[in-house]
């Protein structure tokens, strides 16, 4: 059988293109193909995902997405299987896809799969996506984006930050781990008139989260519809100039689920406004005042997005879009 495999084109940003051994090649077409048989039962999306996962002691685990009382994803239950069974890292997960494999058809995460996937392996995890004809991969580091642009503390807004400092101060964190706490930032959208929505992190005993950007799109939601009041939508809500973020330090590491909140709500608007990708600022802080800042934007900070603009799902964005514009 004539078994090809791809690698993922990098970018410049990416390291040098790393070739398989022969035996790699083996060891990876012989769990795609084992990933076929993982069961999924994806009540809610009616989208398989057939996952297995291999740790570098051989240890194969498979497993799929599902729908209990949570929302359980592929990556993660196969993740969940394989620390259940040993302590040896994991190197690779397989997805089986069904049809044609292509060189840019690659398995792309979301952004809560990528914050647990680099919290519980590393960054040279092999992710593959193929069937009994092939298949193409990437690793995990090719999938996250830290290298933000430095931006001149003079071009930062106090106003805006202050907002933010008091969305990091108000985070309900009292159940994240010490090492977490450390690591949590508050968020502002800020609209083109200069209207301002705050979003801190909140946790509850059962250890459910919000997070910032969540939370703060959560805040422009609630507030853009509560405005609906006069049969005429505010529209220059939907006008934002971007979204700054706040934290403690001069690091700075945003949760890919907050990544991905923003893009996709960037994607909506943008096919109204005609704007974007929006503009991302963040601002580490000490003892309350600015010592570094960066920018990036909602599209470079994610790389390789699972949103509904990437799928090109456009009746998703305009049904998004209609529940906008068309509230009475």
């Amino acid at each position: 059988m004539n078994k090809e495999y791809g690698i993922l084109p990098l970018r410049e940003h990416m390291n040098q293109e790393d070739k398989l051994s022969q035996k790699k090649i083996e060891r990876y077409y012989n769990l795609v193909v084992l990933a076929k048989d993982a069961k999924a039962y994806p009540n809610q999306s009616g989208y398989l995902v057939r996952t297995a996962g291999i740790c570098e002691d051989g240890t194969i685990h498979l497993d799929g997405n599902a729908l209990s009382d949570a929302y359980i994803h592929g990556e993660t239950a196969v993740l969940s299987g394989l620390m259940d069974k040993t302590d040896s890292p994991v190197e690779a997960i397989a997805f089986y896809k069904d049809g044609p494999i292509t060189i840019d058809g690659f398995g792309k995460p979301c952004g809560n799969c990528r914050d647990i996937l680099l919290d519980c392996t590393n960054p040279d995890l092999v992710i593959l996506t193929g069937n009994e004809k092939g298949f193409v991969y990437t690793r995990l580091r090719d999938l996250t984006f830290e290298a933000f642009t430095p931006l001149d503390l003079s071009k930062i807004n106090p106003d805006e930050v202050y907002q933010g400092i008091k969305a990091l101060k108000g985070a309900a964190d009292e159940y994240l781990p010490k090492e977490k706490q450390q690591e949590k930032y508050g968020a502002v959208l800020v609209s083109e008139q200069g209207d301002m929505w705050f979003g801190a992190s909140y946790t509850n005993s059962t250890f459910d989260a919000v997070s910032p950007v969540l939370s703060a799109i959560i805040g422009w939601y609630n507030n853009y519809f509560a405005s609906c009041t006069s049969g005429e939508y505010p529209e220059e809500s939907l006008y934002l100039s971007k979204l700054l973020l706040v934290g403690e330090g001069s690091a700075f590491h945003p949760l890919y689920r907050d990544r991905q909140a923003i893009l996709e709500l960037d994607e909506v608007l943008r096919s109204y406004t005609g704007n974007g990708p929006l503009r991302i600022e963040m601002v580490g802080i000490k003892n309350d005042q600015p010592i570094r800042a960066w920018k990036t934007t909602a599209d470079e900070w994610l790389p390789y997005p699972s949103t509904p603009g990437a799928k090109g799902m456009k009746g998703i964005i305009e049904k998004k879009l209609d529940k906008l514009i068309n509230q009475r």
